[in-house]
Protein backbone atom coordinates (compact mmCIF):
# COMPACT_ATOMS: atom_id res chain seq x y z
CA UNK A 1 0.00 0.00 0.00
CA UNK A 2 1.19 3.48 -0.84
CA UNK A 3 1.52 6.49 1.60
CA UNK A 4 -1.91 7.76 0.66
CA UNK A 5 -3.45 4.34 1.10
CA UNK A 6 -2.03 3.74 4.66
CA UNK A 7 -2.81 7.42 5.90
CA UNK A 8 -6.59 6.71 5.32
CA UNK A 9 -6.59 3.35 6.40
CA UNK A 10 -4.77 4.69 10.02
CA UNK A 11 -7.21 7.73 9.98
CA UNK A 12 -10.09 5.64 9.38
CA UNK A 13 -9.56 2.97 12.07
CA UNK A 14 -8.03 5.47 14.67
CA UNK A 15 -11.00 7.91 15.00
CA UNK A 16 -13.52 5.98 15.96
CA UNK A 17 -11.40 2.92 17.26
CA UNK A 18 -13.65 2.60 20.18
CA UNK A 19 -16.88 1.89 18.57
CA UNK A 20 -15.11 -0.27 16.27
CA UNK A 21 -14.01 -2.68 18.55
CA UNK A 22 -17.47 -2.44 20.96
CA UNK A 23 -19.16 -3.04 17.74
CA UNK A 24 -17.43 -5.91 16.81
CA UNK A 25 -17.11 -7.47 20.08
CA UNK A 26 -20.56 -7.11 20.89
CA UNK A 27 -21.23 -8.68 17.25
CA UNK A 28 -18.82 -11.73 17.94
CA UNK A 29 -20.84 -12.62 21.42
CA UNK A 30 -24.08 -12.24 19.71
CA UNK A 31 -23.02 -14.43 17.22
CA UNK A 32 -21.52 -17.16 19.50
CA UNK A 33 -24.96 -17.17 21.22
CA UNK A 34 -26.66 -17.57 17.36
CA UNK A 35 -24.89 -20.76 16.68
CA UNK A 36 -26.28 -23.30 18.94
CA UNK A 37 -29.79 -22.07 18.17
CA UNK A 38 -28.90 -22.30 14.29
CA UNK A 39 -27.92 -25.74 15.36
CA UNK A 40 -31.02 -26.51 17.75
CA UNK A 41 -33.31 -25.65 14.68
CA UNK A 42 -31.03 -27.48 11.79
CA UNK A 43 -31.71 -30.34 14.40
CA UNK A 44 -35.32 -30.10 14.37
CA UNK A 45 -35.52 -29.65 10.78
CA UNK A 46 -33.68 -32.63 10.33
CA UNK A 47 -35.93 -34.47 12.90
CA UNK A 48 -39.03 -33.72 11.05
CA UNK A 49 -37.74 -35.22 7.74
CA UNK A 50 -36.28 -38.60 9.70
CA UNK A 51 -32.72 -37.30 8.44
CA UNK A 52 -29.63 -38.15 11.03
CA UNK A 53 -27.09 -36.47 8.83
CA UNK A 54 -27.38 -34.36 5.60
CA UNK A 55 -25.30 -36.04 2.48
CA UNK A 56 -25.65 -36.11 -0.97
CA UNK A 57 -28.72 -38.34 -1.04
CA UNK A 58 -30.82 -37.36 1.45
CA UNK A 59 -30.78 -33.31 0.45
CA UNK A 60 -33.33 -33.26 -1.77
CA UNK A 61 -35.49 -34.94 1.63
CA UNK A 62 -34.69 -32.42 3.91
CA UNK A 63 -35.51 -29.94 1.45
CA UNK A 64 -38.61 -30.39 0.36
CA UNK A 65 -39.64 -31.16 3.78
CA UNK A 66 -42.21 -28.01 4.16
CA UNK A 67 -41.04 -27.55 8.18
CA UNK A 68 -37.35 -28.21 7.57
CA UNK A 69 -37.56 -26.14 4.00
CA UNK A 70 -39.46 -22.89 6.68
CA UNK A 71 -36.56 -23.49 9.03
CA UNK A 72 -33.61 -23.21 6.15
CA UNK A 73 -35.24 -20.20 4.68
CA UNK A 74 -35.92 -18.48 8.33
CA UNK A 75 -31.70 -19.62 9.00
CA UNK A 76 -30.63 -18.05 5.96
CA UNK A 77 -32.81 -14.83 5.62
CA UNK A 78 -31.10 -14.52 9.72
CA UNK A 79 -28.05 -14.93 8.62
CA UNK A 80 -27.48 -13.09 5.50
CA UNK A 81 -29.27 -10.13 7.96
CA UNK A 82 -26.79 -10.30 10.67
CA UNK A 83 -24.02 -10.65 7.79
CA UNK A 84 -25.19 -7.48 5.98
CA UNK A 85 -25.69 -5.63 9.21
CA UNK A 86 -21.74 -6.44 10.59
CA UNK A 87 -20.81 -4.89 6.92
CA UNK A 88 -22.55 -1.50 6.47
CA UNK A 89 -21.89 -0.79 10.37
CA UNK A 90 -18.34 -1.37 9.54
CA UNK A 91 -18.34 0.67 6.55
CA UNK A 92 -20.45 3.48 8.07
CA UNK A 93 -18.71 3.66 11.33
CA UNK A 94 -15.16 4.17 8.90
CA UNK A 95 -17.60 6.80 6.66
CA UNK A 96 -17.76 8.50 10.01
CA UNK A 97 -14.23 8.38 10.61
CA UNK A 98 -13.40 9.18 6.90
CA UNK A 99 -15.44 12.99 7.73
CA UNK A 100 -13.71 12.95 11.31
CA UNK A 101 -16.96 12.44 12.54
CA UNK A 102 -17.52 10.17 16.11
CA UNK A 103 -20.01 7.65 16.31
CA UNK A 104 -21.14 6.04 19.33
CA UNK A 105 -21.64 2.09 19.19
CA UNK A 106 -25.69 3.17 19.63
CA UNK A 107 -26.16 5.39 17.01
CA UNK A 108 -24.08 3.24 15.19
CA UNK A 109 -26.41 0.75 15.49
CA UNK A 110 -29.28 2.47 15.09
CA UNK A 111 -27.88 3.91 11.66
CA UNK A 112 -26.93 0.60 10.42
CA UNK A 113 -30.43 -1.69 10.95
CA UNK A 114 -32.11 1.54 9.51
CA UNK A 115 -29.83 1.36 6.51
CA UNK A 116 -30.27 -2.65 6.21
CA UNK A 117 -33.87 -2.77 6.48
CA UNK A 118 -33.90 -0.02 3.13
CA UNK A 119 -31.69 -2.43 1.68
CA UNK A 120 -32.46 -6.05 2.61
CA UNK A 121 -35.32 -6.20 -0.25
CA UNK A 122 -35.79 -8.91 -2.86
CA UNK A 123 -34.87 -6.76 -5.49
CA UNK A 124 -31.07 -6.96 -3.60
CA UNK A 125 -31.46 -10.86 -3.42
CA UNK A 126 -28.06 -11.20 -5.51
CA UNK A 127 -26.74 -9.58 -2.54
CA UNK A 128 -27.50 -12.37 -0.09
CA UNK A 129 -26.06 -15.11 -2.72
CA UNK A 130 -22.91 -12.60 -2.80
CA UNK A 131 -22.44 -12.16 0.76
CA UNK A 132 -23.03 -15.82 1.76
CA UNK A 133 -21.87 -17.52 -0.68
CA UNK A 134 -20.02 -15.91 -3.52
CA UNK A 135 -17.51 -14.37 -1.22
CA UNK A 136 -16.79 -17.34 1.64
CA UNK A 137 -16.22 -19.91 -1.13
CA UNK A 138 -13.41 -17.77 -2.72
CA UNK A 139 -11.64 -17.21 0.93
CA UNK A 140 -11.40 -13.38 0.13
CA UNK A 141 -10.56 -11.87 3.60
CA UNK A 142 -13.52 -9.45 2.68
CA UNK A 143 -16.15 -12.72 4.45
CA UNK A 144 -17.56 -12.07 7.53
CA UNK A 145 -15.87 -13.81 10.69
CA UNK A 146 -19.43 -15.26 11.47
CA UNK A 147 -18.99 -17.91 8.64
CA UNK A 148 -15.32 -17.27 7.87
CA UNK A 149 -14.91 -21.27 7.46
CA UNK A 150 -18.09 -22.04 5.08
CA UNK A 151 -16.85 -24.39 2.63
CA UNK A 152 -17.71 -27.10 0.58
CA UNK A 153 -17.69 -30.44 2.99
CA UNK A 154 -14.69 -32.79 2.76
CA UNK A 155 -16.08 -35.73 0.85
CA UNK A 156 -17.24 -33.49 -1.54
CA UNK A 157 -14.03 -32.22 -1.70
CA UNK A 158 -12.41 -35.56 -2.39
CA UNK A 159 -15.14 -36.81 -4.48
CA UNK A 160 -13.98 -33.72 -6.87
CA UNK A 161 -10.02 -33.97 -6.63
CA UNK A 162 -10.47 -37.54 -7.74
CA UNK A 163 -12.24 -36.62 -11.16
CA UNK A 164 -10.19 -34.72 -13.37
CA UNK A 165 -12.94 -33.25 -15.21
CA UNK A 166 -14.48 -32.53 -12.07
CA UNK A 167 -11.44 -30.98 -10.64
CA UNK A 168 -10.81 -28.47 -13.97
CA UNK A 169 -14.43 -27.56 -13.91
CA UNK A 170 -14.23 -27.17 -10.17
CA UNK A 171 -11.03 -24.87 -10.17
CA UNK A 172 -12.59 -22.86 -13.44
CA UNK A 173 -15.59 -22.14 -11.36
CA UNK A 174 -13.46 -20.45 -8.61
CA UNK A 175 -11.42 -18.68 -10.80
CA UNK A 176 -14.77 -17.08 -11.95
CA UNK A 177 -16.21 -16.33 -8.74
CA UNK A 178 -12.89 -14.79 -7.58
CA UNK A 179 -13.01 -12.30 -10.72
CA UNK A 180 -16.54 -11.93 -10.01
CA UNK A 181 -15.71 -10.79 -6.09
CA UNK A 182 -12.61 -8.77 -7.49
CA UNK A 183 -15.08 -6.84 -9.56
CA UNK A 184 -17.75 -6.29 -6.90
CA UNK A 185 -15.55 -5.85 -4.06
CA UNK A 186 -16.78 -2.27 -3.63
CA UNK A 187 -20.20 -3.14 -3.99
CA UNK A 188 -21.43 -3.45 -0.74
CA UNK A 189 -19.70 0.25 -0.05
CA UNK A 190 -21.59 1.31 -2.83
CA UNK A 191 -24.97 0.12 -1.63
CA UNK A 192 -24.28 1.20 1.72
CA UNK A 193 -22.96 4.70 0.82
CA UNK A 194 -24.48 5.75 -2.62
CA UNK A 195 -27.42 3.81 -4.18
CA UNK A 196 -30.40 1.03 -2.40
CA UNK A 197 -30.05 -1.25 -5.79
CA UNK A 198 -27.53 -3.86 -5.60
CA UNK A 199 -27.57 -3.76 -9.54
CA UNK A 200 -26.26 -0.12 -9.85
CA UNK A 201 -23.87 -1.17 -6.79
CA UNK A 202 -22.37 -3.74 -9.01
CA UNK A 203 -22.63 -1.23 -11.82
CA UNK A 204 -20.30 1.33 -9.79
CA UNK A 205 -18.00 -1.34 -8.55
CA UNK A 206 -16.96 -2.68 -11.82
CA UNK A 207 -16.39 0.67 -12.68
CA UNK A 208 -14.25 1.73 -9.71
CA UNK A 209 -12.37 -1.31 -9.82
CA UNK A 210 -11.57 -1.12 -13.68
CA UNK A 211 -7.71 -1.46 -14.33
CA UNK A 212 -7.39 -2.13 -10.92
CA UNK A 213 -7.12 -5.91 -10.91
CA UNK A 214 -4.05 -7.02 -10.54
CA UNK A 215 -3.95 -4.26 -7.75
CA UNK A 216 -7.00 -5.76 -6.01
CA UNK A 217 -5.80 -9.24 -6.47
CA UNK A 218 -2.63 -8.95 -4.65
CA UNK A 219 -4.17 -6.97 -1.78
CA UNK A 220 -6.33 -9.17 -1.45
CA UNK A 221 -3.58 -12.29 -1.01
CA UNK A 222 -1.56 -9.67 0.85
CA UNK A 223 -4.93 -9.66 3.36
CA UNK A 224 -5.21 -12.87 3.54
CA UNK A 225 -1.25 -13.59 4.46
CA UNK A 226 -1.36 -10.77 6.97
CA UNK A 227 -4.90 -11.86 8.64
CA UNK A 228 -3.38 -15.09 9.01
CA UNK A 229 -0.03 -13.68 10.60
CA UNK A 230 -2.16 -12.33 13.20
CA UNK A 231 -4.18 -15.30 14.24
CA UNK A 232 -0.88 -16.72 14.77
CA UNK A 233 0.84 -14.38 16.48
CA UNK A 234 -2.79 -14.21 18.77
CA UNK A 235 -2.49 -17.82 19.16
CA UNK A 236 1.02 -18.12 20.22
CA UNK A 237 0.69 -14.89 22.70
CA UNK A 238 -1.81 -16.60 24.06
CA UNK A 239 -0.28 -19.66 24.90
CA UNK A 240 3.07 -18.31 26.18
CA UNK A 241 0.82 -16.27 28.51
CA UNK A 242 -1.32 -19.40 29.74
CA UNK A 243 2.12 -21.35 29.80
CA UNK A 244 3.64 -18.34 32.46
CA UNK A 245 -0.18 -18.03 34.22
CA UNK A 246 -0.10 -21.88 34.81
CA UNK A 247 3.30 -21.70 36.04
CA UNK A 248 3.23 -19.26 38.16
CA UNK A 249 0.06 -19.16 39.72
CA UNK A 250 -2.26 -22.49 40.56
CA UNK A 251 -5.80 -22.06 42.98
CA UNK A 252 -5.58 -23.66 46.29
CA UNK A 253 -8.34 -25.58 44.79
CA UNK A 254 -6.58 -27.26 43.14
CA UNK A 255 -4.77 -30.49 44.12
CA UNK A 256 -0.88 -30.38 44.73
CA UNK A 257 -0.72 -33.42 42.90
CA UNK A 258 -2.59 -32.28 39.55
CA UNK A 259 -0.37 -32.60 37.22
CA UNK A 260 0.99 -29.03 35.24
CA UNK A 261 0.45 -30.29 31.86
CA UNK A 262 -3.51 -30.85 32.38
CA UNK A 263 -3.98 -27.75 34.40
CA UNK A 264 -2.44 -25.99 31.19
CA UNK A 265 -4.28 -28.06 28.70
CA UNK A 266 -7.35 -27.05 30.81
CA UNK A 267 -6.56 -23.31 30.65
CA UNK A 268 -5.63 -23.43 27.09
CA UNK A 269 -9.54 -25.08 26.21
CA UNK A 270 -10.66 -21.96 28.05
CA UNK A 271 -8.78 -19.23 26.70
CA UNK A 272 -9.17 -20.49 23.40
CA UNK A 273 -12.54 -19.08 22.22
CA UNK A 274 -11.51 -16.05 23.58
CA UNK A 275 -8.24 -15.54 21.53
CA UNK A 276 -10.48 -16.76 18.88
CA UNK A 277 -13.08 -13.80 19.16
CA UNK A 278 -10.36 -11.37 19.35
CA UNK A 279 -8.53 -12.87 16.46
CA UNK A 280 -11.29 -12.50 14.66
CA UNK A 281 -12.41 -8.64 15.86
CA UNK A 282 -9.83 -7.36 14.61
CA UNK A 283 -8.83 -8.95 11.56
CA UNK A 284 -13.20 -8.03 10.32
CA UNK A 285 -11.70 -4.83 11.36
CA UNK A 286 -8.11 -4.65 9.46
CA UNK A 287 -10.01 -6.01 6.32
CA UNK A 288 -12.69 -3.67 5.97
CA UNK A 289 -10.63 -0.81 7.28
CA UNK A 290 -8.08 -1.78 3.76
CA UNK A 291 -10.42 -2.59 1.47
CA UNK A 292 -12.27 0.93 2.86
CA UNK A 293 -9.21 2.71 2.06
CA UNK A 294 -8.96 1.26 -1.25
CA UNK A 295 -12.27 2.28 -1.95
CA UNK A 296 -11.80 6.48 -0.80
CA UNK A 297 -8.68 6.30 -3.14
CA UNK A 298 -9.58 4.59 -6.25
CA UNK A 299 -12.57 7.07 -5.76
CA UNK A 300 -10.56 10.22 -5.37
CA UNK A 301 -11.60 11.26 -2.05
CA UNK A 302 -8.96 12.87 -0.16
CA UNK A 303 -10.49 12.53 3.59
CA UNK A 304 -7.87 15.15 4.73
CA UNK A 305 -10.41 17.57 3.33
CA UNK A 306 -12.38 16.86 6.13
CA UNK A 307 -9.99 17.17 9.14
CA UNK A 308 -11.53 20.21 10.80
CA UNK A 309 -7.53 20.95 12.14
CA UNK A 310 -5.81 21.38 8.64
CA UNK A 311 -9.19 23.31 7.46
CA UNK A 312 -8.74 25.38 10.73
CA UNK A 313 -9.12 29.22 9.41
CA UNK A 314 -6.49 31.58 11.01
CA UNK A 315 -7.96 34.66 12.72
Amino acid sequence: MNNKISNKFITMIKYNFSTLILFELIHKLIALLMIPTFKYIVDISMFSSNIKYVNVDNIINLLTNPISLILVILIVIVLAFYMIFEFISLIICLNESVQYKKIGLFELVKISINRCIEIFKFKNILLVLFVLLIIPLTNLTLTSTFIENLKLPDYIQDYISSNHVLNIIYLFVMLILYILVIRWIFSIHEITLSTNTFKEARKNSVRITRGKYIKLIVVSVGLFILTSIIGYIIYKASIILIGLWTKYYIPRYYDLDTDLKSIFINRCFIINEYAVVVSMIFNAIINMGIISSLYYEYKGIDIHKFNPKKNKKPI
